[in-house]
C-alpha cells in the first residue's frame, strides 16, 4: 500500500490494446506487443523520418520541408539584436530598450545618467567662511592682498584688498623756486616794503624795501655825518676864515681887533 491517500490507477486490458494500436499504426507494423518490452521495443523502432538540424540566425517561419526534411531533430536559435532608425540613442533598462532622457543637476554630486542622452548642470556657487573676501581671478577664487604704490599711474586693484600709496613729490625745471601754500607748489612773487616792521616773505623771492626817513623828536637839529645822524656841536673861531659849520649848532667868535684899527 502506498503511505499517501492517493488512489491506484489500474490499466484495462481495453486501454494496453488501444496503446498498442497506436504504436502499431505509428510504427507501420501489425505485429503483437507484449507487455511491457514488446511495447517498449516497438517505440524505440519506431521511425521518425528524414530529421536533420538547424541553426536560426535571424526571426522568421521555419518549415522542415523547405529543407527537404520531415522535421528537425535539433534547432540552434542564435537571432543577433536589430535595430531601426527609430532605436538609434535608445538604452536597455530592465531587459527593454527605451528612450534616455534629459538630466537636471543643480548641487555637486556623482549622478547615474546611464538613462540620460543630456545632462543640464546649474550648480550655483557656494561659499564658506574662509571665501569671505576673496575675488574671481583668471576663474579662480583667491585671496585679495596688499598693493604699495609709489608712483603716479593708473593701476588695477581688483586683487587688492587694501592699496597703500606712498608717492613722493617730483618737480619739473618749471617748479623751481616754487613754495607750498595751502597744499599748492605756488610761484613766489616780489613784496614791497615801505616801513619798518617784521614781515612774512615765505612766498617772496624778492623784497623791495623804500622806507623814507623817518626822525623823532631827539632828532630835531641832528645832521647827518659819514651816514649817521649826529647832534650838532658848537666850535669857537679866534681868527678870520672860513669855517666849515655843518656839524655846528653854535659858533663863539672871539677874534682880537688889529692894532691901528679904528671904529
Amino acid at each position: 500500500m502506498p503511505d499517501n491517500d492517493e488512489t491506484l490507477y489500474k490499466v484495462t486490458e481495453t486501454e494496453l490494446v488501444s496503446v498498442a494500436d497506436h504504436i502499431r499504426t505509428k510504427g507501420s507494423t501489425l505485429d503483437s506487443l507484449q507487455w511491457p518490452v514488446g511495447y517498449l521495443y516497438a517505440i524505440d523502432n519506431i521511425s521518425t523520418g528524414n530529421l536533420g538540424t538547424k541553426t536560426i540566425s535571424q526571426n522568421g517561419e521555419y518549415n522542415a520541408e523547405y529543407d527537404n526534411l520531415d522535421g528537425y531533430s535539433q534547432v540552434s536559435v542564435d537571432v543577433p539584436n536589430s535595430y531601426i532608425a527609430t532605436d538609434e540613442g535608445k538604452v536597455v533598462n530592465n531587459g527593454a530598450l527605451v528612450n534616455q532622457t534629459s538630466r537636471n543637476v543643480t548641487s555637486n554630486g556623482t549622478y547615474d545618467t546611464t538613462l540620460n542622452n543630456s545632462t543640464v548642470v546649474d550648480v550655483p556657487n557656494s561659499y564658506t567662511q574662509n571665501d569671505e573676501g576673496k575675488v574671481v581671478s583668471n576663474g579662480a577664487l583667491v585671496t585679495q592682498t596688499n598693493r604699495d604704490i609709489t608712483s603716479n599711474g593708473t593701476y588695477d586693484t581688483v586683487t587688492n584688498s587694501s592699496t597703500v600709496v606712498n608717492v613722493p613729490n617730483t618737480y619739473a625745471v618749471e617748479d623751481e623756486g616754487k613754495v607750498v601754500s595751502n597744499n599748492i607748489l605756488t610761484a613766489q612773487t616780489t613784496k614791497n616794503v615801505t616801513s619798518n616792521g617784521t614781515y612774512d616773505t615765505t612766498l617772496n623771492n624778492s623784497t623791495v624795501v623804500t622806507v623814507p626817513n623817518s626822525y623823532t623828536q631827539s632828532d630835531e637839529g641832528k645832521v647827518v655825518q659819514a651816514g649817521t645822524l649826529v647832534s650838532q656841536t658848537s666850535t669857537s673861531v679866534t681868527s678870520n676864515g672860513t669855517y666849515d659849520t655843518t656839524t655846528n649848532n653854535s659858533v663863539v667868535v672871539s677874534v682880537p681887533y688889529a692894532e691901528g684899527v679904528k671904529f
